[in-house]
């Protein structure tokens, strides 16, 4: 089989014919483009909430660690967390704000916290209705909680694809181990390990499962996944490399399928 090396637009990407028969089309690689999307709105937002320093910082000066306005915050803040949870509702503004991780978001994220979330690993769940980032919409729950040094987190999303309808979806459990950051009070240096089992939709309906062969790297340092490796595999395909390179902050990526690879710029 020819070897082809070609670069395409995350955003861009369209189902072009081509004249040679073993070159990969776009319906080969839509269900990997559909998770990297998926992927970049949601594998940050435990990073972001740990960022939020929960319980290890005061309270009120929440809205110096994130661009979203903090609407509110209900519960016992004083004698937390032993007088229950507390609830934190974030609205990014209209037209969305660089957060700290260096993505623009939009939309909103309520998180609610039963312990501790910033120095310590602690114990949370959050959900939206419309959190976006990078013109990506997509509405989820999470929750997480800590086993010694790794914080592991199950999600459940859906999404829309640009302006179209809700489609796409990703779900699973995800396991993020602190390797820089976490004896600071500051919110954009923290960096993790991820691993994950997840299980997706693709804007086609079209199912796919997404693992990690090699852990990524991900955090508040970079808006983008610097380095590791996910086996995406679609139904009806055989399985595709999405590799997220050797740790550059530049969000190119590369696909492999077939004995070809086509590099991936994610926005």
């Amino acid at each position: 089989m020819r070897y082809g090396y070609f670069f395409l637009s995350a955003l861009l990407i369209s189902g072009c014919e081509s004249d040679n028969d073993n070159e990969l089309q776009e319906e080969d690689v839509r269900s990997v483009i559909d998770h990297a999307h998926a992927s970049m709105v949601l594998l940050p937002v435990y990073p972001l909430i740990r960022a939020l320093q929960a319980g290890d910082a005061p309270w009120v000066t929440m809205g110096s660690r994130t661009c979203a306005v903090v609407d509110s915050i209900v519960g016992d803040t004083v004698a937390f967390p032993n007088a229950g949870d507390v609830t934190v509702y974030l609205r990014y503004p209209s037209g969305g704000c660089t957060d700290v991780d260096g993505r623009i978001r939009e939309g909103n994220l309520v998180v609610v916290f039963a312990s501790s979330v910033g120095v310590g690993p602690g114990s949370f769940s959050a959900y939206s209705g419309n959190f976006g980032a990078s013109g990506f919409t997509s509405r989820f729950g999470m929750h997480g909680n800590a086993n010694a040094a790794v914080q592991e987190v199950e999600l459940d999303s859906s999404f829309i694809w640009q302006a179209g309808a809700w489609s796409r979806r990703i779900s699973g459990s995800m396991a993020y181990s602190v390797v820089e950051g976490n004896l600071t009070m500051e919110p954009d240096d923290d960096e993790y390990t991820l691993t994950h089992v997840l299980t997706g939709k693709d804007r086609s309906g079209a199912s796919y499962s997404a693992n990690t062969s090699e852990a990524l790297s991900v955090g508040t340092t970079c808006r983008w996944t610097r380095s590791g490796m996910e086996i995406i595999l679609p139904d009806g395909l055989g399985q595709r490399i999405l590799d997220h390179g050797a740790g550059a902050c530049d969000g190119a990526s590369a696909i492999t399928a077939g004995g070809q690879t086509i590099g991936l710029t994610i926005p």
